[in-house]
């Protein structure tokens, strides 16, 4: 158009400004869908027409996954308008099928919609299939088998469902229909397609350059003069996929996730636990309770039952404290026993001096303790 600012440059102020008072986006109510597509449509169409080259040359030099074109709307109203208009537009689905039978729509409202999708699937069923899908957009292999769900996905419409973290390295075309209000938000959505397809080296020992056609994101960070199309050509290889062979998968090699490391313990306590005696808890030997009452005046001598006034009983509530708790107690006053002091000036002789060092690192022994008190529990040696 010769402006100084392309039309596509920042589609959606475009769209906004040409769009009249009744259908434009104000700060009380959002544009018309249906105004926002209608305006758009053309930028659509010019970036699919760039989508289907990009798919023919990625036919034609055998790349495993086809191109994506990825739509980033404003809102779930206008994604679903988008979504059905790449899906279900006749003219559409004509002049570029393979991008229209293989679209995807991600939103939070079809995320909430997703129970209806499959009969016979919960609602976290079906939205957990829709993330996998999206996950897996642009990937040969994943770690179930068969293809991965979003290996042919060839257009995604989503709303602030794409951020940083998806990894798709096939992404060839970007729309924004959306406001864009900082350049991070721009950052976010352009490097979507700033993961390479290809490492291989030309002739001059660089990596062959990459392009995504981005309409409608105002990134101005960083101005880059593009090449023209000539530059996309190059000479067309033959891609060999490497991947594990299933009939190679007992050559497996697993290393284990380190999460710290325990010492081997050469020097351990024993205990025969079936000759130890059992441990009767009564109140004979530790009272539960308690009855006290009211001492008249008029008494002397040593205080009783007896007499005028009413008894009250008080009681220790045993249950706060947990079974775990009791046992910890006790293994820790066994160490205590053990171990009561780091330090050996004590010892008598040498021999008691040694004996004392092997038990000293109570990190080692208070685990054995705790272990034996537990199996004297559990054979029901307390009553």
């Amino acid at each position: 158009t010769g402006e100084v600012i392309p039309k596509y440059f920042h589609i959606w102020k475009w769209i906004n400004e040409k769009l009249p008072a009744s259908e434009r986006q104000t700060a009380r109510r959002r544009a018309k869908p249906e105004a926002v597509l209608r305006e758009a449509e053309g930028a659509i169409l010019a970036l699919a027409e760039q989508w289907k080259k990009e798919y023919e040359r990625f036919k034609k030099s055998d790349y495993p996954v086809p191109p994506v074109m990825i739509i980033v709307c404003d809102n779930t109203k206008l994604s679903e308008l988008i979504f059905e208009y790449i899906t279900e537009n006749s003219k559409f689905k004509q002049m570029y099928p393979e991008l229209s039978d293989n679209a995807i729509r991600i939103d939070s409202k079809l995320l909430e919609e997703a129970e209806s999708i499959v009969e016979g699937e919960t609602k976290q069923e079906a939205a957990e299939k829709l993330r996998k899908i999206v996950d897996t957009i642009g990937k040969t292999e994943w770690e179930y088998e068969g293809d991965p769900p979003g290996k042919n996905i060839t257009c995604v419409v989503a709303v602030s469902m794409l951020n940083e973290g998806w990894d798709a390295n096939n992404v060839t075309q970007t729309l924004g229909l959306r406001a864009f209000t900082s350049q991070l938000l721009c950052e976010q959505v352009v490097g979507r397609g700033l993961r390479r397809t290809s490492y291989d080296i030309n002739q001059d020992g660089f990596l062959e350059p990459e392009y995504v056609d981005v309409y409608g994101v105002p990134f101005e960070v960083i101005p880059v003069k593009r090449k023209g199309t000539q530059a996309r050509k190059k000479e067309e290889k033959t891609y060999t996929l490497v991947r594990a062979l299933p009939e190679r998968k007992h050559l497996e090699i697993k290393f284990p996730r380190v999460e710290g490391y325990v010492f081997d313990i050469k020097q351990k306590i024993k205990c025969n636990v079936d000759e130890l005696p059992e441990f009767e808890v009564t109140p004979v030997k530790e009272p539960t309770e308690v009855v006290v009452k009211p001492v008249s005046a008029v008494r002397t001598g040593r205080p009783d039952r007896l007499g005028p006034g009413p008894e009250e009983i008080h009681y220790r509530d045993l249950t706060q404290i947990r079974e775990q708790a009791i046992i910890y107690d006790i293994a820790s006053e066994i160490t205590n026993i053990l171990v009561p002091t780091s330090d050996y000036s004590y010892a008598e002789d040498e021999k008691d001096k040694k004996i004392k060092k092997i038990y000293a690192a109570r990190h080692i022994l208070f685990p054995q303790v705790l272990k034996i008190v537990n199996e004297y529990s559990e054979e029901s040696k307390i009553r």
